[in-house]
């Protein structure tokens, strides 16, 4: 998913979408132990959009990892509050079919993740 959320961010990048806001693509290998000095780092910065990428169900992933600990312990998100996005597989059936077309169906594919990401910045 790393490499399709560096498309996804070079695609905002190139068609002048996220032109007024800086973007990065974080690599979160794990969930546990949740990296919260790297969230609390990003906040203190100011930044003013969160969104998280998982080949995963949205319900009970990471982003939820993230969710939950921006509620319920950062102090930093109580002065910054960005907005936030999960992207993931959606509380749904997926039907049958090749890897590219239920990622392409669950909105996962490059085209997919940029879409939403442009209802997040737009």
């Amino acid at each position: 998913m790393v490499a399709t959320a560096q498309q996804a961010a070079e695609s905002l990048i190139d068609n002048d979408i996220a032109s007024d806001c800086q973007v990065h693509v974080i690599n979160m290998r794990w969930v546990k132990p949740l990296d919260t000095a790297l969230l609390e780092k990003l906040l203190e910065q100011g930044i003013t959009h969160i969104a998280t990428l998982e080949e995963h169900m949205i319900m009970g992933g990471a982003g939820s990892a993230v969710n939950e600990y921006l509620l319920n312990e950062s102090p930093a998100f109580k002065d910054n509050r960005p907005a936030v996005i999960n992207v993931g597989i959606p509380d749904r059936f997926v039907a049958h079919g090749s890897q590219a077309e239920q990622m392409a169906d669950c909105g996962l594919d490059v085209n997919g993740v940029v879409k939403q990401l442009e209802q997040l910045l737009l």
